[in-house]
């Protein structure tokens, strides 16, 4: 049930997590209700093992599903300040500094994001107070045209285009 699911922005994500959810547990999709964590993060109360996060950029909208705690974020390559780059973890900015570029920076964006994210704690988080590289679970990068993906999760994700 690991899936990343790779959709136009203009996908109704509320109603496919639904779907999704309705479809695994064999439940009636209108006794679904979300409800939101302490940071925001949206959850399913009756369904403990029901984990699911979304993300999007540009024309683009990524959606985990998972039977346990997941977070994933999607950024568009494009110019990025790199001032932001020294509120990450000092072994992050060494990281992006002894190959400057943007992709290593978006790789490490995407991952830091996606560990926040699997916390539940989104970007209040603070993006000094852990480096992406001693983080478990481990976060993955992969690309997708022009688009950088990093999930977080226990498990291995099978990707849907």
């Amino acid at each position: 049930m690991n899936k990343i699911y790779i959709l136009p922005i203009n996908t109704d994500y509320y109603g496919f997590i639904k779907q999704a959810a309705s479809e695994k547990y064999n439940i009636e999709i209108n006794s679904l209700k979300m409800e939101k964590g302490e940071h925001g993060k949206p959850f399913f109360k009756d369904l403990p093992n029901f984990h699911f996060n979304v993300s999007h950029s540009g024309e683009l909208l990524v959606i985990a599903i998972s039977q346990s705690a997941v977070g994933v974020d999607i950024e568009k390559k494009r110019k990025l300040n790199p001032k932001i780059a020294k509120r990450f973890h000092p072994q992050e900015i060494d990281y992006i500094n002894s190959k400057p570029s943007e992709s290593r920076f978006l790789e490490i964006w995407t991952k830091k994001e996606a560990c926040l994210k699997y916390l539940g704690a989104g970007l209040s988080g603070g993006l000094d107070t852990f480096s992406v590289f001693e983080f478990s679970p481990t976060p993955k990068t992969f690309t997708h045209g022009e688009y950088y993906i990093s999930v977080c999760g226990q498990n291995e994700f099978e990707i849907i285009k």
